[in-house]
Formats: C-alpha cells, sequence, structure tokens
C-alpha cells in the first residue's frame, strides 16, 4: 500500500506507523522510498544492541534511568537511545507523562530527530483516528460485505469524500475566520498605555470645557439686558 501510494505521486516525510504495525520491514521499505519512519514500539517484544549487550525497552529504562531528561513543554520525562533495527540505524524515545503511567517507546529512522519535534509529529495521528471513528460511526466504512477488491476501495473513498464534504461544511458554518476572530478581540485583550489614557483625560477636559462655552455663548445676549435688583441700572455697552 505505502509502495502504490508512493507510485501514484503522494510525497511525504514521516511514514507514521502504530504498534501494530511497526517492524524492520516497514522500515526498510520506507527507507527504499527514501522517506523517514516514525511510529510506536511495544514494549519488551523486540532486543536492540546497546554497547556490548541486547537490551529490551524495560531493561533500557533500568540500565539508563539516571540519565533520562524532562520536557517543560509537554511535561514528560525520556530517555533518548541510538540503537540498530536489524542493523537499520534507529532512535530510540522512552517516555512517560507521570510516575504513574507506564513507559512508551517512540522509534524513527531519522537520527537528527529530536524528542519534542518527534512528539508533535507523532501527535498528528490523533486525528487520523478520529477520522477513521467517526467514518466508521456516522458514515458506515466498516459495514461494507463486498468480496471484491474494486468495490471495497469504492466503498472506502466514498465514505472519505463524504468525511471530507462534512468537515469542510462544519469548518465553515460552525468556526469564525481567524482574521474577524482577531479583529473583533483585539480592541478587548490590548493593554491601554499611559500615553493613551493621558489623551482620553484631555479629551474628556476639552469636551467639558467646549460644553460650558456653549452655554455662555447662548446666555450672553440676556446677561446685556438685565437690570440690577433694587437700583434701576441697565448697563450699556459702552459702560463695558
Amino acid at each position: 500500500m505505502v509502495r502504490r501510494a508512493h507510485r501514484d505521486g503522494v510525497r511525504f516525510d514521516y511514514l507514521l506507523v502504530d504498534s501494530w504495525f511497526m517492524c524492520s520491514a516497514v522500515v526498510k521499505t520506507a527507507r527504499g522510498l527514501g522517506c523517514r519512519v516514525l511510529g510506536m514500539l511495544r514494549s519488551n517484544v523486540n532486543k536492540f544492541p546497546v554497547g556490548d549487550e541486547s537490551l529490551k525497552t524495560g531493561q533500557m529504562v533500568t540500565r539508563y534511568f539516571k540519565v533520562r531528561k524532562r520536557c517543560r513543554k509537554y511535561r514528560c520525562e525520556y530517555i533518548v537511545i541510538n540503537t540498530l533495527l536489524e542493523g537499520i540505524p534507529v532512535r530510540l524515545f522512552l517516555c512517560r507523562r507521570t510516575k504513574q503511567d507506564g513507559w512508551k517507546n517512540l522509534l524513527t529512522s531519522d537520527m537528527t530527530l529530536s524528542f519534542v519535534k518527534a512528539y508533535e509529529i507523532y501527535a498528528m495521528r490523533w486525528s487520523i483516528e478520529v477520522c477513521f471513528k467517526e467514518c466508521k460511526q456516522y458514515l458506515r466504512l466498516e459495514d461494507n460485505q463486498a468480496q471484491y477488491f474494486n468495490s471495497q476501495i469504492a466503498h472506502v473513498s466514498i465514505c472519505l469524500i463524504q468525511y471530507t464534504l462534512l468537515s469542510l461544511m462544519k469548518r465553515v458554518s460552525a468556526y469564525e475566520p481567524l482574521g474577524g476572530l482577531f479583529r473583533g478581540t483585539v480592541a478587548d485583550i490590548t493593554e491601554i498605555t499611559h500615553y493613551e489614557r493621558i489623551l482620553l483625560v484631555l479629551k474628556d477636559i476639552l469636551e467639558e470645557f467646549t460644553e460650558q462655552l456653549r452655554g455662555i455663548k447662548k446666555d450672553k445676549p440676556a446677561d446685556l439686558s438685565c437690570s440690577v435688583a433694587g437700583e434701576g441700572f441697565e448697563p450699556t455697552t459702552s459702560g463695558l
């Protein structure tokens, strides 16, 4: 299947494999196609040469537990070991999130890959798992009883096309674009600087002063024609 996809023009940097399919044959096939493998490995199944010994993953954890590292970004601890898988250079990442969790084993044929990058790349598999679960649950992916290979391929293709169309419809109708979301919230999350606060205070003062001037201009003709109470004195413009 991988060879057929590569022959049909599908190009990829990493072949992501779960623990059911991780083996030396998959690694060799990927190397022959010019790509790299990253996948989960079952614990204590294979032995790997480490120095002068052949150790299983559980024995590696016990042997190199003191040199483990801590990843603050994903809050887990891990051990990196370079070894061989049937003569093929591979890199093992033994990791766990908490002390109560068991150690998980990631294997890659990319000898320059860091743990953080490997963790992020392999996390993409979760979206694939969700896709197949929803296709089986809502689109009846596993209900095909056809005995012909072409019929099975057609059934899987139709299910995946339906899933793509439904995902696109949901994204358009149920999610707000990032640009509109940013424009709507940037005014609320941006902290006003001292300079802008001073400008707002000055603006309020000018608006209040302008309102007072307008009131004075409206009352000015009435003040010129008034008389002093009890004196009978009427001011004139020349007196001013």
